[in-house]
Parts: structure tokens; C-alpha cells; sequence
């Protein structure tokens, strides 16, 4: 009787990146991302996380809702394989300051 026993760890990989802020109204200007690296513990099984494919990571923030001041928004992370989990994100959220962006007015006719 043969047996073949394989044998999958699971390994723990942290990550630090800095934010992507996607989908900014035409009318909002973003002025600072606080804190503008976060840390992002990853969990699967290690012939996954030693992958190159853990490149393609992405860190972002939505903000389609930015408003004028202060924003706190969460952090969401894209991943390339659904073999990989996210474990934890610190911090959670960002601070996004932004202002609106002024229409400039068309010029008057000089007469």
C-alpha cells in the first residue's frame, strides 16, 4: 500500500503600498492622503504567495464621494488571485483632504 501525503502551509506575507485614490469627480482636487502608505497582511498557501503575481496587488481608495474638507474613506485592496486572502489592512481608513476646483468663468468680451 503506498500513501502520498502532500502538504499545503499556509504562509503570512506583509505588504506595505501606497494608495491609489480611483474615480475623483472632475470637480474635486485631491491636497493630502493620511497616511499615504498602509500595511496589508496577505494569507494563502505559500507556492501562491511566493508567486511573482503578488505585483499585482492593488491599493486603492473610491473616491467617487470625495467632498470638499475632510474625507475618511476605506481602504480596498484588489487582489490577482482569489487564493489569496487579505488578513488585515492598517490602517483601515484614510484621511483625504481635498477642495473643489474652481470653473473658471469665460473671459468677457473687451470693448
Amino acid at each position: 500500500m503506498w500513501i502520498n501525503i502532500s502538504s499545503y502551509s499556509n504562509a503570512k506575507y506583509q505588504i506595505h503600498g501606497y494608495i491609489d485614490i480611483i474615480n475623483i469627480p472632475s470637480d474635486i482636487e485631491v491636497k493630502s492622503v493620511k497616511p499615504e502608505k498602509v500595511s496589508i497582511v496577505l494569507e494563502g498557501r505559500k507556492n501562491v504567495l511566493n508567486q511573482s503575481e503578488l505585483t499585482n496587488i492593488s491599493i486603492y481608495v473610491d473616491g467617487k464621494k470625495l467632498k470638499e474638507g475632510k474625507n475618511v474613506l476605506p481602504v480596498q485592496v484588489l487582489l490577482p488571485s482569489e487564493k489569496i486572502k487579505v488578513a488585515s489592512i492598517r490602517p483601515e481608513n484614510v484621511i483625504i483632504y481635498a477642495r473643489k476646483i474652481n470653473q473658471k468663468q469665460p473671459e468677457e468680451e473687451i470693448r
